[in-house]
């Protein structure tokens, strides 16, 4: 089941269209989208927020301009923790990284990642800038 939630300017999450499918491909997810983007107006700005699903990345990549699309940093995080393990500092970096709002910000918070494991920063790193 192929699922579009909204938020709305109270923090709540509501259901905008559902579609079922016999397997999550590249196929399907733009089948969803086309329609998904007719029913809600191709006019407007949008930002999706998905976890790694590599045929969704492909099709918001091939089919929109005016779309942006991000990472769950929740998913992003269980990929990083099932890869690099837990830890407060480890997780506290990571957290920090994803949600530094300029660059020097990021930088820092890269850099003490570096520091602390090398591999998990060439992990983040190696996530293109437009996704995080």
């Amino acid at each position: 089941m192929l699922i579009a939630v909204g938020r709305d300017p109270n923090d709540q999450y509501f259901p905008l269209a559902f579609g079922v499918v016999e397997t999550e491909t590249k196929e399907s997810w733009r089948w969803f989208i086309q329609l998904l983007m007719e029913d809600i107006g191709q006019d407007n700005r949008f930002v999706f927020i998905s976890d790694q699903q590599k045929g969704l990345v492909a099709v918001f990549e091939e089919m929109f301009e005016r779309v942006e699309h991000r990472l769950c940093l929740r998913h992003l995080y269980a990929n990083f923790k099932k890869k690099f393990g837990g830890g407060t500092l480890i997780r506290d970096l990571m957290m920090g990284a994803a949600k530094a709002a300029y660059y020097q910000a990021w930088e820092a918070k890269m850099s003490e990642l570096k520091a602390f494991d090398k591999k998990a920063w060439e992990w983040l790193k190696d996530i293109p800038t437009k996704m995080r």
